[in-house]
């Protein structure tokens, strides 16, 4: 068992070494310049969120190439959206007057729907084989009427 007189003399022994360690350590950090923090200090600034930084990036030597077109290019652009933009309009303008032609009232009359062939002001057109019928089928030589009976009976028999 250890005295009580021993106990406070080791109690003041470590008291004025830890006064003694703080005046060495304020002297010390008095001496140094404040702005090389000692390693303790580097180690505390590392680790502290407030002084990380993004990365950097350096941007390669090439130069970026420019997103615009040339005034050449320009102008062929130009020419062409302005004549797209009258094709659109044309064929707009067009598609309005025959939907002015079908929705006209006279044209709604549904006496006119079932008009006769004479009254037709379409042209009489033949029928046609159409482009992939005329490919795949001969060509048809137009047969010879027989106007008579006697010019039918005449005819060769197979």
């Amino acid at each position: 068992m250890v005295s009580r007189s021993r106990m406070s003399h080791v109690r003041r022994l470590c008291a004025g070494l830890l006064a003694g360690v703080a005046l060495w350590a304020s002297g010390v950090a008095s001496a140094q310049d404040q702005d090389e923090p000692g390693p303790i200090g580097r180690a505390v600034e590392t680790i502290n969120p407030v002084n990380w930084n993004w990365p950097t990036f350096n941007p390669p030597p090439w130069k970026m190439p420019q997103l615009l077109p040339a005034r050449e290019d320009t102008e062929r652009i130009v020419k062409k959206k302005n004549s797209l933009w009258d094709d659109v309009s044309s064929t707009t303008q067009k598609s309005w007057q025959k939907t002015k032609e079908v929705l006209h009232p006279q044209n709604l009359n549904p006496m006119n729907w079932w008009a006769s062939p004479a009254e037709s002001t379409r042209p009489n057109t033949t029928e046609s084989p159409g482009f992939f019928g005329s490919l795949f089928q001969p060509a048809q030589e137009p047969e010879a009427r027989v106007a008579t009976v006697t010019d039918f009976l005449g005819q060769e028999r197979p």
